[in-house]
């Protein structure tokens, strides 16, 4: 059974030609459309990845600010510090007994001006 095509050659490889057209140009059209779309969520990536870097440069200053204490911080704690150097230079006794004794007394003297200070302000 030998079959002889030799008359339709020709004709077979023209329509093996028009199919492989019509095959790279549906690609071409499935390509061109999926090209829309990712185009169209690259932009949306694009908008929240500059969201993102706004937010992270808001964030860096807050951290470099919480390292160095703040004076307002600094200076109740430091007049408290002489308050209590200068009772301590003022007693008789020495040592770190009567450091903690000036320590009580000074911090004594504070709670009871603050709580006086505050029932004035309620008075008003």
């Amino acid at each position: 059974m030998n079959i002889n095509l030799y008359p339709y050659n020709r004709y077979i490889l023209l329509a093996a030609f028009a199919v492989l057209l019509l095959t790279m140009i549906m690609t071409l059209v499935h390509l061109s459309a999926f090209s829309k779309v990712l185009n169209a969520r690259m932009g949306e990536i694009e908008k929240l990845s500059a969201r993102a870097e706004t937010l992270q440069k808001r964030l860096e200053p807050k951290k470099e600010k919480k390292k160095m204490p703040d004076f307002k911080t600094m200076l109740p704690l430091l007049l408290l510090g002489y308050a209590i150097l200068k009772d301590y230079r003022e007693s008789d006794g020495k040592g770190l007994e009567q450091v903690r004794r000036s320590a009580v007394k000074v911090t004594e003297k504070r709670l009871v001006s603050d709580h006086l200070k505050s029932q004035f302000t309620k008075i008003r």
